[in-house]
């Protein structure tokens, strides 16, 4: 992996930074692709209500639980974060 030219530009871009930096932008990153390409990775609809699995806890089927109306607790994060990606940046344009 470490002979792709790829991986060599990305090492080369995060040489000489502070490992806080370096582990803030991969999180930073990964959030953003979550939220861009999240419904690819959450298999339930966020809205939809299922009185049956009334706040379940964690489990296989729902990773972070349901809540209590039955929604999968991850799809409405997803959903969430792409929300917040608009939000935030409109929020600091206005308060500057």
């Amino acid at each position: 992996v470490a002979g792709f030219p790829a991986v060599r530009r990305i090492r080369s871009a995060f040489a000489g930074l502070p490992p806080s930096v370096v582990v803030g932008s991969l999180l930073l990153l990964f959030w953003v692709v979550c939220a861009i390409a999240g419904n690819l990775f959450v298999p339930y609809d966020p809205y939809a209500e299922d009185f049956l699995a009334m706040l379940t806890p964690p489990d296989a089927l729902h990773w972070f639980g349901t809540d209590q109306l039955g929604r999968d607790v991850l799809s409405r994060i997803v959903v969430g974060s792409r929300d917040i990606l608009l939000v935030a940046p409109l929020a600091t344009l206005a308060g500057v």
